[in-house]
């Protein structure tokens, strides 16, 4: 559902520009900390899956208003 909702994607929209920049943090904030941390350390990890659960709130919001605009309120 974040990629429909990153599809139907309106600036006058706020949660429409809440998923857009869900979508953009989902795709570029993993790869930049593995990145970053082997840069300044020098060490190369597999992270794991609790990192991310910060964006889970988000990805909520996001199928909500996909779910709500394309079936009407709820």
């Amino acid at each position: 559902m974040l990629v429909v909702a990153l599809l139907r994607y309106d600036v006058r929209n706020r949660i429409g520009t809440l998923a857009a920049w869900t979508g953009a943090l989902l795709l570029v904030a993993g790869p930049a900390f593995i990145l970053s941390t082997w840069v300044v350390n020098r060490v190369i990890f597999e992270p794991v899956g609790r990192y991310g659960l910060s964006a889970i709130a988000m990805i909520v919001v996001a199928t909500g208003a996909a779910v709500k605009a394309r079936w009407g309120p709820c």
